[in-house]
């Protein structure tokens, strides 16, 4: 499991499930059987992400990014196409943010990039018109001929694109519904080689528990969620740094080999 909480709520369900099992700390034993059950918070590889964003070739894709979204402060979403990932009421969060903060209007702006998923599900094709939809009621409230506040992608990136658009925007915005971990959380933090950034995580990502120094929200607090955008884009440079720095080295430390070698660990001291 990626967090304690996880393994806590396993437990549990055995318990109700299974009559008669024995809990015994991170065990349960039932009919003479002993199950282990571990937290071991999944990793990416650091270095790989941190390679391609210390690249020119990465720094020159991002500043070309930037200028083609406006020169803007830039939020920036990633996620799959999928109705757990929060997408349209981080859409209302954000009109939400605009309506309440007037000020950054022409200033800030949403990159939205949403990978396609499960096309031929009619609840998804649904979800993806409804988001359509809300973008372009938004982009009629707030656009100008100057201005455009929600960029929508739906469609892939590469791992470099994706890279470049890790490093040069301002603030993660990442508000799934559920989670178990919120891999682009972790890949974010990487890639922010020049510790810009600042991250908004949903509390129930599985990454929560892990980036202690990310604005940790709930996503169905709208009033929470832009508050935290307020704070993301006025964080002074230092604290944006420092809070950066600690959760890059989270990521380092406990990258996608440590993770391989605790699970092959746990194998091994099986009862």
């Amino acid at each position: 499991f990626h967090t304690q909480e996880f393994v806590d709520n396993f437990i549990l369900s055995a318990v109700r499930i299974l009559p008669g099992a024995v809990v015994k700390g991170n065990s349960i034993i039932y009919k003479s059987r002993t199950t282990q059950l571990r937290a071991i918070p999944i990793g990416i590889d650091y270095k790989h992400y941190r390679s391609m964003a210390e690249l020119k070739q990465t720094a020159n894709m991002a500043e070309k990014q930037r200028l083609s979204l406006g020169n803007n402060k830039i939020i920036l979403a990633v996620d799959r196409l999928d109705y757990t990932k929060g997408i349209l009421r981080r859409i209302w969060a954000f009109e939400y943010f605009l309506d309440t903060h007037p000020e950054w209007r022409g200033k800030v702006s949403l990159l939205q990039i949403a990978t396609p998923s499960r096309e031929g599900v009619s609840e998804y094709r649904y979800l993806k018109r409804e988001i359509d939809r809300n973008i372009g009621r938004f982009e009629g409230k707030f656009g100008t001929p100057s201005w455009q506040p929600i960029f929508y992608f739906y469609r892939k990136f590469s791992a470099k694109q994706l890279t470049a658009f890790y490093r040069m925007s301002d603030v993660a915005l990442l508000t799934p519904l559920f989670d178990g971990w919120n891999m682009v959380a972790s890949e974010y933090v990487a890639s922010q080689v020049d510790g810009n950034g600042a991250l908004i995580l949903s509390e129930f990502a599985g990454a929560s528990s892990f980036f202690e120094e990310a604005f940790i929200c709930n996503p169905y607090d709208t009033e929470q969620v832009s508050s935290y955008i307020a704070a993301a884009l006025k964080l002074p440079a230092a604290k944006k740094r420092r809070r950066m720095e600690a959760m890059r080295k989270k990521v380092e430390d406990h990258d996608v080999f440590e993770w391989m070698n605790k699970n092959l660990n746990a194998l091994e001291e099986r009862p």
